[in-house]
């Protein structure tokens, strides 16, 4: 309990302890609850791989994940049922449902793909949101705006803005990590480090750097 008070997990109130912020998006009762999230992140499933790291190191896979499962992440969710279902509770888009609850007028549009949006027909608790079926790698429907966690689909993102009813052009919203190690004082950095473990061992990659973010931004720019 100790580790926890000081994670501010819990808040301790002399002999007692009442849940923080943090802790209250963890109850399965809260709208946005991100207990499916921590589940998902805490399941042997993905454990493993971390478990298997100096094996990694010996073979030709691409990461830990392949090393432990035979397969890449996303092959072996297109597998496995249970988890398939499980990683898309995990992945419901609550940021939709904070920002549509922000701002009543606002259309909100999230696209999934057919058996995500499948079993979420008719759980929408708000009028300006609505859940499209479609492959993100393909086709982004019209938006003024495209709010999303993945650079590699920023050129989808690009023809959305230009078949956009907004003809002075559209904005997008990338949520990514910026890892900055001259900043390690900073509040999310064990966050940062953490996640970009996880890129590591689970799906070949790395979170990067502002630096690394503006030579990307760049090298588009060049690309026109």
């Amino acid at each position: 309990m100790r580790m926890l008070v000081h994670s501010n997990i819990f808040h301790k109130e002399g002999e007692a302890y009442s849940l923080t912020t943090a802790s209250r998006l963890f109850l399965r009762d809260n709208p946005h609850s991100l207990a499916p999230f921590a589940g998902v992140f805490t399941d042997p499933i993905m454990m493993h791989p971390f478990h298997h790291l100096s094996e990694w190191f010996r073979d030709e896979c691409l990461s830990p994940f392949v090393t432990t499962h035979g397969m890449n992440y996303w092959e072996f969710v297109g597998s496995d049922e249970k988890w398939n279902q499980l990683f898309n509770e995990a992945m419901t888009r609550a940021v939709v449902k904070i920002v549509a609850e922000a701002i009543p007028g606002l259309e909100c549009v999230v696209l999934e793909l057919p058996h995500v949006v499948a079993a979420k027909e008719g759980l929408s608790d708000h009028e300006n949101v609505r859940f499209v079926s479609g492959d993100m790698f393909k086709f982004i429907p019209p938006a003024d705006a495209c709010f999303l966690k993945c650079v590699k689909i920023l050129e989808k993102c690009e023809e959305a803005m230009i078949g956009s009813e907004n003809d002075k052009g559209g904005k997008v919203i990338i949520v990514d990590m910026v890892v900055d190690e001259e900043k390690e004082e900073e509040k999310g950095t064990g966050t940062q480090l953490f996640m970009d473990m996880v890129m590591m061992a689970h799906f070949n990659g790395k979170e990067i750097s502002e630096k690394e973010w503006g030579a990307k931004e760049a090298n588009r720019g060049d690309r026109g």
